[in-house]
């Protein structure tokens, strides 16, 4: 296999991946409304009776980010910065999608819920960290010949809004509100890095 075809093959594999969870989430929502969404974690669907969707979809951030992570290493230099975070992450995630969260109401933590909260942690910095490599790149890409590419930058920067939220103390809409805040930017940021890659790959 040449390297565009193993670009375009994990980029295209990292978008399905990632609007697979997309859904998967969008169904917890609506299939276990008795989760209060704006008190209670995303991670906390797998203590509910569609757990299993909810491992499905770390699953998907896992592939999703193993994908990106490929096609980065796969499109040349440039992109190795990036794709080892992106590679980083999918372990993060898949790691805390393996060991299951406890109630954000208990007091005291299962070893399982500490190895959860621990991954999740780097999870959250490594996509930071990730947005803003690739901000930076879209930054040194600017000049008199390139137009700037305004998704590319709004869906980096949005991440990083949602996750100032979500870590800085903005918590008077609720913790749960401004966690799915942050995973919408993360959404936005994945997709249009996987669409990019695709549309530069062909």
């Amino acid at each position: 296999m040449d390297r565009q075809s193993l670009v375009i093959m994990a980029a295209t594999t990292a978008l399905g991946a990632n609007l697979c969870w997309a859904i998967a989430i969008t169904y917890l929502h609506l299939a276990e409304r008795g989760l209060d969404p704006a008190r209670r974690y995303l991670s906390e669907y797998v203590l509910t009776g569609s757990g299993w969707v909810m491992y499905l979809a770390f699953a998907g951030m896992a592939v999703g980010g193993a994908g990106l992570g490929v096609a980065m290493l796969a499109s040349g230099w440039r992109g190795v910065p990036l794709g080892l975070v992106f590679l980083a992450y999918a372990a993060a995630i898949g790691t805390a999608g393996w060991y299951p969260t406890d109630p954000s109401i208990f007091p005291v933590l299962s070893r399982s819920g500490e190895l959860h909260n621990m991954a999740a942690y780097y999870v959250y910095r490594l996509l930071v960290a990730s947005a803003v490599l690739g901000l930076a790149y879209g930054v040194l890409r600017m000049g008199p010949s390139v137009s700037i590419d305004w998704l590319w930058m709004a869906s980096g920067f949005a991440l990083l809004v949602g996750f100032a939220m979500t870590n800085y103390g903005w918590g008077s809409f609720g913790v749960g509100v401004t966690q799915r805040l942050f995973f919408g930017g993360v959404f936005a940021w994945l997709t249009i890095v996987s669409v990019r890659l695709l549309q530069t790959s062909r």
